[in-house]
């Protein structure tokens, strides 16, 4: 399965969470400035939910696919943010795989990744982000958003769907199983 084989690359970071909960905060940063218990304190305190059983009890099902002009976006990072003033619902992310499928993996502090795939049902603003290499090559396998950054690296998604405040895309997870399909315009 596609989360298997990328849940070691960009899927459920805490850097991948705090970055766009700081830009909804209006808050100028440099991510690598950043101590990871900083990080974590700052998901913690903006709403990454419940770190006990009854949010990973309340997970349901969640596969994503994105396509980019009719086409699988193969190696896109989705992250899906949690609408403001709902109770439980805790961020998700996924990388997605050839096909342009996911399954997101919710962010809920000391619960293992197997145990935190799916969402919590709610209103969610979705992001779509894949960076090329300056001479517009996929990202080499296992190479981190700093470090490609520091490669000179660029959004190759529009800003409209890329961007934590412009993002035009909106997700409804129901509290049973959920198949949401996103067709980017490039």
């Amino acid at each position: 399965m596609h989360f298997q084989q990328r849940a070691s690359r960009r899927s459920c970071s805490c850097e991948g969470l705090v970055k766009p909960m700081l830009q909804y905060m209006h808050v100028k940063f440099d991510i690598s400035l950043l101590h990871p218990a900083f990080g974590l304190a700052v998901v913690m305190l903006v709403g990454c939910g419940k770190s006990g059983p009854p949010v990973v009890e309340k997970l349901v099902p969640a596969a994503v696919q994105i396509m980019m002009d009719g086409k699988p976006l193969a190696n896109a990072t989705v992250t899906l943010i949690p609408v403001p003033g709902q109770q439980d619902a805790v961020s998700a992310s996924a990388v997605t795989g050839d096909d342009g499928y996911c399954e997101p993996v919710s962010a809920i502090p000391s619960v293992a990744l197997h145990r935190s795939r799916g969402m919590v049902a709610g209103k969610y603003m979705v992001t779509v982000s894949k960076l090329s290499m300056p001479d517009g090559s996929t990202l080499p396998p296992e190479t981190t958003d700093a470090e490609a950054m520091e490669k000179g690296a660029r959004e190759s998604i529009p800003i409209k769907y890329s961007h934590f405040e412009k993002t035009t895309l909106e997700a409804d997870i129901r509290p049973n199983a959920n198949n949401l399909t996103f067709d980017l315009k490039g």
